[in-house]
């Protein structure tokens, strides 16, 4: 599912109609609607010769989009963009009998495994991240959100409070040993996982921008699976800012949130993006690793950052942490913007937190509106 999108027309003043107490922002012109379109309105626009391609990197869609010059220049921006991401994916794929992931995750509880620069710089930057939310991001979450149906094996069954346990023994960021003197990583434990996947797409994303800068690209929109990264300035109607606008996490199709951004990387994180039936209820991927249950309070949870290892493990902790703690924790932090949604009851409005990092940049806001369901009534 495609998180956001690129306004294909300038932004007008809009309101917020719904928030935290203390953020709400006063409108200026409740009746503007929303423009919706596609990013090619928009790169068609970026200033040379443009070139993209579009395939598939860490189990996302990816579309690259660069502008250079002349076609040359763009087309070798072009090229090295995409092949760090496919190095990125022969590296870090959980699944790829070849990918260091796996070699780690193969030799839990045995032996340490020495390491690329890339991987071991990925490791080092996810347990600073674990550590620095409190748990609220965890790159060994995997037992436990393979136990809930998001793996090989389905269940149909919520799980008891045994097996959670179980699988619960086997999370835990503190149990992984990094060595950067001898560039191995170690799981301390059998049966434990390292699943860089709340992380991987950002990792790459700042990768694929200096390749794309280092080819001789003058801006670029990168995308890999829903995550941006904007490279240079945007198009000169907007001042050299890059639109986008936010669907609404239960009616993809429909805009909530608009705003003009500077270069940088947004992720947006909802567990509608992927969800199993177990016992006739839907239950969304977002696990917390506090306690391997999943979580429903809130609906989304966007960040935009400079970096997009930032925005995209910021993105899955915030949704973890709530909207309340998240936005106390984002309160004085400028350089990085979120918009948390909290998850409503049936038929209400959500309330949207807007945190100061992208107050300024704010063109519109809706609440989103829940939809009520079969299993509601």
């Amino acid at each position: 599912m495609r998180l956001f999108r690129i306004l294909p027309a300038a932004l007008t003043a809009a309101t917020l109609v719904a928030g935290c107490a203390h953020r709400e922002v006063h409108p200026r012109d409740p009746e503007v609607g929303f423009e919706t379109g596609h990013a090619v309105g928009e790169v068609r626009e970026m200033p040379g010769t443009v070139r993209s391609r579009r395939g598939v990197a860490l189990e996302g869609q990816m579309i690259v989009t660069v502008a250079a010059p002349d076609s040359a220049t763009a087309q070798r921006a072009l090229d090295a963009a995409v092949t760090v991401a496919d190095s990125l994916d022969r590296l870090l794929g959980r699944h790829y009998s070849g990918s260091e992931v796996y070699a780690i995750n193969a030799a839990a509880g045995r032996e340490a495994v020495r390491v690329s620069p890339w991987t071991e710089a990925i490791v080092a930057a996810a347990l600073h991240w674990a550590e620095r939310t409190g748990g609220a991001f965890d790159p060994t979450i995997g037992p436990v959100v393979e136990l809930w149906g998001f793996g090989p094996r389905e269940t149909t069954e919520f799980p008891d409070e045994r097996r959670l346990a179980e699988a619960m023994a086997l999370v835990g960021w503190r149990k992984v040993r990094h060595d950067p003197a001898a560039h191995t990583v170690f799981l301390t434990e059998p049966g434990m996982t390292l699943d860089l996947r709340a992380a991987s797409k950002g990792f790459a994303l700042d990768r694929m921008r200096e390749a794309v800068l280092g080819g001789g690209a003058t801006s670029a929109v990168l995308e890999l699976g829903g995550d941006h990264m904007f490279v240079g300035p945007g198009p000169e109607r907007h001042e050299g800012r890059w639109p986008v606008e936010l669907p609404d996490p239960y009616d993809p199709g429909r805009a909530f949130a608009a705003f003009e951004v500077s270069a940088g990387a947004i992720s947006t994180t909802t567990p509608y993006a992927r969800t199993v039936e177990i016992a006739g209820r839907r239950v969304g991927h977002l696990i917390d690793p506090r306690t391997g249950r999943p979580v429903t309070t809130m609906a989304s949870a966007t960040v935009f950052a400079p970096e997009a290892l930032v925005s995209d493990i910021l993105s899955t902790a915030l949704f973890v942490i709530g909207a309340s703690q998240g936005c106390d924790l984002m309160d004085d932090w400028d350089e990085v913007g979120a918009v948390l949604v909290v998850e409503p009851s049936p038929g209400q409005q959500a309330r949207v937190c807007v945190t100061p990092g992208l107050r300024g940049q704010l063109g519109q806001l809706q609440a989103p509106f829940r939809p009520l369901q079969t299993e509601d009534l």
